[in-house]
């Protein structure tokens, strides 16, 4: 497996069906074009242009951006959620970090860890996105719309679906899976 893995990788790896295939390559050109919602973070991303390549934590993260994408549509919502969750995750030692990286290990088995994001959108009393992370949803007595995403599901089954990369050689029966 390739460490470094393009747009394209993480749209096949994240596509469930045909019509999501065609979707997700689109979605991500879309982000792309408009410098907005794809991870900036050197921990996750390398390079530019065609040469740009995500490391598998960069790869689930587009996943998950993605699958946000399917309910809520607007590009600068999307880089609002992308930028805080980025925010979290640099900060470190954070219980965010910690559920983050207990996802990211996920095996889609029924013992794994639990790990959820809460997505709470801004209100009267509260004029900013806020992003949290942990064994079970966050909910404050000030949130009212509310997003909440199963982290290890989405990335156990993002992993799961990796696609297949098949060795540069003149034999190309030889397979690596992720």
């Amino acid at each position: 497996m390739p460490k470094d893995k393009s747009l394209a990788f993480a749209a096949e790896a994240t596509a469930n069906d045909a019509a999501e295939s065609k979707l997700y390559p689109r979605r991500l050109h879309h982000w792309q074009r408009l410098g907005k919602v794809l991870p900036r973070s050197e921990k996750m991303v390398q390079g530019n242009g065609r040469s740009r390549r995500y490391s598998d934590e960069g790869v689930l993260f587009i996943g998950l951006l993605l699958r946000i994408a399917d309910r809520i549509h607007d590009p600068d919502v999307l880089d609002a959620i992308a930028r805080r969750i980025e925010e979290q995750l640099v900060a470190g030692r954070s219980r965010f970090s910690q559920s983050w990286q207990t996802a990211t290990k996920a095996q889609g088995r029924i013992d794994d860890a639990p790990s959820f994001l809460t997505i709470a959108f801004p209100v009267v009393v509260r004029d900013q996105l806020i992003v949290r992370a942990g064994p079970a949803p966050i909910i404050t007595a000030d949130d009212v719309d509310l997003y909440v995403i199963d982290l290890s599901q989405i990335f156990s089954w993002i992993k799961s679906s990796w696609p297949v990369v098949r060795k540069p050689g003149p034999k190309y029966s030889q397979e690596e899976a992720p």
